[in-house]
Parts: structure tokens; C-alpha cells; sequence
């Protein structure tokens, strides 16, 4: 035994093994390694302007939500942010940043679904006397004709008493999508809720499998309706199946008969004299 080689090929094979492992599990790590949303350090902009506050908080790459609040702080200066300074927070996140409206300021209270006649007695309730209304109705939202959509300023900031707050009113029209046809049903349905409308589903058969449980037609596509109106969607169904049965009949063979009759002529027998 002592003049015999040693015999590497187990090491080699542990070897191969460890590398294609190390391979693997880089591997792993770089498809994986992207779905982790990114951690940054949210920087602190109290004390800014509007504006500065603004860049500082895109640069870091996050995005900035603004309100004015009633502050003794200066005018239009950042006094309070969320989430705060030196917190860690994803990539993307939103920061709400508050700006100081001065101290002589109200809060503009919420009006969103109420009729114009209760918002402007929300608005006199609050301080703001000066309430005007947007010509021009807003289609495609969630409330019914007459309702407030929203407001300018926006709820919740900071203004001067004297400020004119503007009411955007609903038409309580909506349009119906136009791009259903083809969509699953459960597509199509999650689609109409979007669009503030129910619906109502009827099959009609078809012999293209692919279009069983797809929608074949929307009567109303592309056309406005009141809001929270129904809509039919027309559904692909399977076709019957049409079975064709053939009966065979068998038709037993003629029987034919020949009836010989008997011969009914006299024989003529001759008579013998005595």
C-alpha cells in the first residue's frame, strides 16, 4: 500500500460541490435581494420653506404631502412633519409635511358629500364667510348630483378667515368603461366598482371556448350614466351540445305462401251393365 497514489477525487467532487453551492446561493441573493422595498433615513425639514422642504424631501427620495396649520411660527415655514426627521422609512413613502399658516388662521373644515346649502353652513359654522361655487361640475366620482366633491383650499389647512372657499359639486354622471369586452367576468365586475356602478350579468351562448365566462358585450360602453347606476354585462356561456341519435331499423323478410287448390272436375266413371 505505501507504493499507491492517494486517491483526490473525493475532494475534488466536495470541492466542485461547495463552488456550485456558492453560485447558487449568490444567485439567490440577487433575484431576491430586489423585492426588499429600500430603507432611507427621512431628513428632518423643520424650519424650511415650502419650497426647500419640497426638494430636500424628493431628493431623498420621498414624497412630500403639504397642509397649513394655524402656527405662531413663521408664515408658510415647516412646524411639524410625519414621519419625523431621522426616521427610517421606505423608499417612496409619503411624508406629511405641516406649514404654518400664522397665527391668525382657521382650519378648513371638511365638506365632501354634503349639498352646497349644508357645506356653505359648515364653511359660516367654521369662520369662513366667503364661499363661492365652481361653475363647472365634476363627472366620474362616487357622489350623487349636488354633493361636494371637494374643495379649494383643501380640507384641513390652515387659511385666513377672509380666504374665499371654492365648492366643486358632482353631476352624478359617471361614463360606463368601454374596454370590458374580453375581460374575465370578475375583471369586468371589479372594473364597474371603480367606476362607481353595479351591475347585472346575462349569458349568451357561444362556441368559442375562449370566450366562456369572458364578456361578449356592455350595451352602455362608453356612455355616461348616474353614478351607482346598473349595468349589464353580457357573459359567454357554453353552447349545447346538439346530439345527433340514429336509429337503425330492421326490416323483418316477406313471407310469401302458394295455395295449391284441388282439382274439383268430375271424374267420369263408366257405368257397367248387368
Amino acid at each position: 500500500d505505501r507504493g499507491r497514489r492517494p486517491n483526490h477525487a473525493g475532494l475534488w467532487v466536495a470541492a466542485t460541490l461547495a463552488a456550485l453551492l456558492a453560485i447558487l446561493g449568490i444567485g439567490w441573493l440577487v433575484m431576491n435581494g430586489g423585492d426588499k422595498a429600500k430603507l432611507a433615513t427621512v431628513p428632518s425639514v423643520r424650519g424650511f420653506t415650502q419650497q426647500a422642504a419640497d426638494q430636500t424631501l424628493r431628493d431623498a427620495k420621498f414624497l412630500p404631502t403639504f397642509r397649513k396649520v394655524t402656527s405662531d411660527a413663521q408664515i408658510d415655514t415647516v412646524v411639524n412633519q410625519s414621519p419625523g426627521g431621522g426616521q427610517q422609512a421606505e423608499e417612496g413613502t409619503s411624508v406629511v409635511v405641516e406649514i404654518s399658516g400664522g397665527p391668525n388662521t382657521r382650519t378648513v373644515p371638511s365638506v365632501v358629500g354634503q349639498t352646497e346649502q349644508q357645506a356653505r353652513q359648515t364653511l359660516r359654522d367654521a369662520g369662513f364667510a366667503n364661499v363661492a361655487v365652481d361653475p363647472t361640475k365634476v363627472d366620474g366620482t362616487q357622489y350623487p348630483d349636488g354633493q361636494v366633491t371637494s374643495t379649494t383650499p383643501a380640507a384641513n389647512n390652515a387659511v385666513a378667515p377672509s380666504t374665499t372657499i371654492t365648492l366643486k359639486i358632482s353631476s352624478g354622471r359617471v361614463t360606463v368603461p368601454n374596454n370590458l369586452v374580453g375581460m374575465d367576468i370578475s375583471a369586468a365586475q371589479d372594473a364597474l366598482t371603480k367606476a362607481h356602478l353595479r351591475w347585472t350579468v346575462q349569458y349568451r351562448p357561444t362556441s368559442n371556448n375562449n370566450a366562456v365566462n369572458n364578456v361578449l358585450e356592455v350595451p352602455y360602453a362608453g356612455k355616461q350614466v348616474a353614478v351607482d347606476s346598473q349595468v349589464t354585462i353580457i357573459v359567454g356561456s357554453p353552447a349545447a351540445q346538439t346530439v345527433t341519435s340514429t336509429a337503425t331499423v330492421t326490416v323483418p323478410p316477406s313471407t310469401s305462401s302458394t295455395t295449391t287448390s284441388p282439382s274439383s272436375s268430375p271424374s267420369s266413371t263408366p257405368s257397367s251393365s248387368p
